[in-house]
């Protein structure tokens, strides 16, 4: 049985809340028809049919990081009850773990978070994939203020996966637009210990179950990362860990819809083709990738972001006009201090010129202005880039980019409770960027990308997950361009060193360096070095992208001319070959008959 959310029902372990948050009133009829489709359907347990599904109980990456050194050769149906037991519990351990670290960054108390970040199972192992060698009674999690009691291993634990992870809850499965893609997440009233999965099915086929990122972002209400799937008919969506299901959980699903215009933006939006910023307009925030350097609000010396601050020193710094810290001392930039909601922020006094990247606006992907509240923030210009992924799958066309903007953006906000998306831009896997937050991607926008380091810094995500295989190289090289041109504005290297509240770091990191997570994937990580190194050079003034293109290019001549000229020596061998041959079968020819001849008259 398909669970369609698309109507109300009622199958005992979840409702269907059908809700039209993409339709209200006074908008026209074709905004509401173009309005992206929201459905939320509450998920509190285990559904029968659900666990029927092929693959319901399978294991994924994630326990069989915590498993594979905690189960034995036993066939799963010979485990004991205990074992079982034992292995879910440091998984829950190693899970709560990762959501203290995540809520840590952000304030969360531990009452909230569940545990604190030095939180162990008192048997051993917590966080460590190490589920203890204790017994299968009744063990705590301890944390700095509390202790707190986990499940007994033994006969409280109702349906496990494969490798013996308790299944909190897990839906039904669900079917998903046709012909667009989709955008799945899950909200919750409260952080818990507990690990959300997705997967998705394709062409008949269920993918393997993957991780869908918590964490907090300092903005709305406790939730996941939108997940998004291009091609899929159906999703499936589980909660692993003894905790239990989070309090309020229910999952939202939204359907952007493919609009007329989707083809013509990817069309008309062509990879690291720099735009002229003289005469870009200045405009209404929001309205225009292109808004212009003349808004730009300035930005603060190298190292120096909001009033939270140090020096080398450790002198505070005050961002102010007056501020004596060593580095305001030295760079005697600073004029006026960052405010909230203000676009008034520190000026430097000179800073490199990068030509600005071509980035696609708001409208063009489609942004409905109306769903975001309020004005866009200000800080400080950026000092520092964090580079991120969004997780979902990678094998999305060119058109069903401005379609999965709009459902990431509908779930920040009508999701999450965001006041817009948390990106400052994105980049796609083909090397096209696209503004994020709206403020006017010239300006330093205050963006919800990285808890407790928005402030003086610039995030930009990548669409995909890249785990395991980096983007290719035209996305690296358009990340690279639109952070150079970014820290420019703040006359800050992309291969130097900064100061983020207070921490010490380079100028180009990954969400890993500043938050409990994985992102922006091992793989992408892994080019880090190369990014730094392409970004400095447009910095400098040149074009690696063009240089490495008519290198290529002369490469590709040098090869077809070498190719030419063995082509026509070995046409020439062939023909000298062809000659000598025809020559040696003349001679002999000649002399045979003149030997048969030559008998002849004898005989006569």
């Amino acid at each position: 049985m398909h669970h369609r959310l698309t109507a109300v029902t009622a199958c005992g372990t979840a409702a269907a809340i059908v809700t039209s948050l993409g339709l209200f009133s006074g908008t026209s009829a074709l905004a509401a028809e173009n309005a992206p489709d929201i459905t939320e359907s509450a998920l509190t347990e285990v559904d029968p049919e659900g666990l029927e599904l092929a693959g319901a109980r399978a294991g994924s990456q994630a326990t069989s990081a915590v498993t594979r050194a905690d189960t034995t050769n036993l066939p799963p149906l010979l485990r004991a009850p205990a074992a079982y037991g034992e292995v879910s519990r440091g998984f829950t351990a190693s899970v709560a773990t990762h959501v203290a670290s995540s809520s840590a960054a952000s304030g969360q108390g531990a009452a909230e978070a569940g545990t604190a970040a030095e939180a162990a199972v008192a048997s051993g192992g917590a966080g460590t994939g190490d589920a203890g060698t204790g017994s299968a009674g009744t063990s705590d999690i301890r944390t700095a203020d509390e202790t707190v009691p986990l499940p007994d291993a033994s006969g409280s634990v109702t349906e496990t996966t494969e490798d013996g992870i308790a299944i909190a809850a897990l839906s039904q499965e669900m079917e998903v637009p046709e012909g667009n893609p989709a955008v799945v997440g899950l909200t919750y009233d409260e952080y818990a210990d507990v690990e959300f999965e997705v997967r998705a099915k394709t062409d008949g086929q269920w993918s393997e179950w993957s991780h869908i990122h918590v964490e907090n972002f300092g903005e709305g209400e406790p939730g996941t990362d939108p997940y998004y799937v291009a091609g899929a008919s159906s999703l499936q969506i589980r909660v692993l860990g003894d905790a239990g299901v989070p309090e309020g959980t229910s999952i939202m699903l939204v359907d952007p819809k493919k609009l007329d215009s989707d083809a013509e933006a990817v069309r008309d939006n062509q990879p690291l083709v720099p735009a002229d910023d003289a005469g870009e307009e200045s405009g209404q925030s929001g309205d225009s990738g292109s808004a212009g350097d003349s808004g730009e609000a300035g930005a603060a010396a190298p190292g120096i972001v909001g009033t939270s601050a140090r020096g080398e020193h450790g002198r505070e710094c005050t961002a102010t006009g007056g501020c004596t810290c060593p580095e305001c001392a030295g760079a005697g930039a600073a004029q006026t201090v960052y405010q909230p909601g203000s676009a008034s922020a520190a000026v430097p006094t000179s800073k490199k010129e990068v030509k600005k990247p071509t980035i696609r606006s708001r409208k063009d992907w489609g942004a409905d202005e109306s769903l975001r509240a309020g004005s866009p923030e200000y800080t400080s210009a950026p000092t520092a880039a964090v580079i991120h992924h969004t997780d979902g799958k990678n094998d999305y066309d060119a058109e069903d980019v401005p379609s999965i903007l709009r459902g990431i953006y509908t779930f920040h906000v009508k999701g999450r409770g965001w006041a817009d998306v948390g990106y400052n831009v994105l980049a796609d896997k083909y090397g096209r960027l696209w503004e994020g937050r709206a403020g006017g991607v010239a300006k330093p926008v205050l963006g919800a990308h990285a808890q407790g380091y928005n402030s003086g810094t610039f995030g930009i995500s990548v669409l995909g997950d890249y785990s395991k295989k980096a983007p290719p190289r035209e996305t690296r090289d358009a990340v690279a361009q639109v952070i150079a041109w970014k820290l420019a504005k703040s006359d800050t290297p992309a291969d130097g060193k900064t100061t983020i509240e207070g921490e010490r770091m380079n100028t180009i990191v990954g969400h890993r360096d500043v938050g409990d997570t994985d992102c922006p994937g091992e793989a992408f990580y892994d080019t880090f070095g190369e990014i730094r190194k392409t970004a400095v050079a447009f910095q400098e003034g040149k074009d690696p992208v063009k240089e490495a293109e008519e290198k290529k290019a002369a490469e590709k001549a040098e090869k077809e001319q070498a190719e030419k000229e063995q082509a026509e020596k070995d046409k020439a061998d062939e023909e000298e070959k062809e000659k000598d041959s025809e020559k040696d079968g003349s001679g002999l020819e000649g002399g045979v008959v003149d030997g048969i001849s030559g008998g002849a008259a004898d005989l006569s």
